[in-house]
């Protein structure tokens, strides 16, 4: 291929990867600590948020409209909180432990751009091992588009550690999805 060939395939890949790269607005909120949160929809730096009620001492999960940025909802592994930071309709008493390094995950449900996976994990014990790990569904069709807990804490696994990544082939494996 000659030098003229090799620069139009180079800038046509570029291109293509500008075009497939651009970035989702899920992790546009973050919420954290005692009260905490960044905001990351400005095009030029986070803003700093101190709206929500989540009390944490360990991690949290929020997830915001793909499209739009703004928030749906998050928590703290024991409870849940919707975008008007009032808990979610059955949304208290989940087997998380706010003090647990990630204590809640949220991972969209594959084919329904409305529901989504709450993974949640107790704090760990002295031997390193927390005890279980758990999932719930959150339907955001429910309560006006507020959201809400139509499925809660079915175990998913035992002997887990604080730390939890969402990789989708796993996660179809295990749950089936």
């Amino acid at each position: 291929m000659h030098l003229q060939g090799k620069i139009i395939l180079i800038t046509l890949i570029f291109i293509w990867l500008e075009h497939s790269a651009f970035a989702q607005k899920e992790a546009s909120i973050w919420y954290f600590g005692h009260n905490a949160g960044l905001d990351f929809n400005s095009n030029y730096y986070p803003l700093p948020l101190q709206n929500s009620v989540m009390q944490t001492q360990g991690g949290g999960t929020v997830i915001s409209d793909k499209h739009s940025g703004e928030l749906l909802f998050y928590s703290n592994g024991e409870k849940i909180w919707n975008k008007n930071h009032h808990v979610m309709d059955n949304g208290n008493d989940l087997f998380g432990t706010s003090s647990a390094d990630q204590c809640a995950l949220i991972v969209p449900f594959p084919g329904y751009p409305n529901r989504f996976y709450l993974f949640t994990i107790k704090a760990v014990y002295d031997n390193g091992i927390a005890s279980n790990m758990y999932y719930s569904i959150i339907d955001m069709s429910v309560d006006n588009g507020l959201g809400g807990v139509t499925t809660k804490n079915k175990m998913l696994v035992s002997n887990v550690t604080e730390n939890q990544i969402a990789v989708k082939q796993i996660m179809e494996t295990i749950i089936g999805l």
